[in-house]
C-alpha cells in the first residue's frame, strides 16, 4: 500500500527507482519500476492438467487430459491491474465505469489487454505476456 501511494503521488524518479531497487533485492516479489506492478516468481515444475475424471464444465473438452505438463519458472502478477496502473501505461482510462485508482480494471477485451501489454513492454523494456493455460492451472 505504501509503495502504491508512492507511485500515485509521483515521487521523483531517482528516489522511486532507489526504493524499488531496495524492495526488489529484499522482498519475495519483483516490482516493475515504471508502474509499481508487483510480480511473484512461480517455480518450474510438472503437474497433471486436464479433466481425467470427465467432471469439467460443459464447455470443456470431454476427457481432455495430458499425463504431465512441464512449465519453466516465470513471473506472475500478484494482483489485478489497478485503474491507476492502467492509466500509467495507457495514458488514461478509456472506459466509463471508473471506480477509483485502487480498483481493478474490469470489462477489458483481449484485444485491449494486448495493447496494454505492448505499451507496458515498450515503457519497461521488458517482455510481458498473458499466462498460458498450463501456467494458469499450475499450483
Amino acid at each position: 500500500k505504501v509503495l502504491n501511494n508512492w507511485f500515485k503521488e509521483g515521487g521523483d524518479a531517482v528516489n522511486r527507482l532507489k526504493m524499488v531497487t531496495f524492495f526488489n533485492q529484499h522482498a519475495p516479489y519483483w516490482i516493475e519500476p515504471q508502474t509499481g506492478i508487483s510480480f511473484r516468481k512461480i517455480p518450474n515444475g510438472r503437474f497433471q492438467i486436464g479433466d481425467p475424471f470427465n467432471e469439467g464444465d460443459e464447455d470443456e473438452k470431454t476427457g481432455w487430459f495430458y499425463d504431465d505438463v512441464t512449465i519453466q519458472s516465470f513471473l506472475m502478477g500478484t494482483r489485478e491491474i489497478t485503474e491507476f496502473q492502467w492509466k500509467t501505461v495507457m495514458g488514461k482510462n478509456h472506459f466509463r465505469d471508473y471506480k477509483g485508482d485502487d480498483f481493478p480494471m474490469t470489462m477489458v477485451s483481449w484485444q485491449i489487454i494486448q495493447q496494454f501489454i505492448n505499451k507496458l513492454n515498450i515503457i519497461s523494456g521488458m517482455r510481458f505476456r498473458l499466462t498460458t493455460e498450463a501456467e494458469w492451472e499450475c499450483d
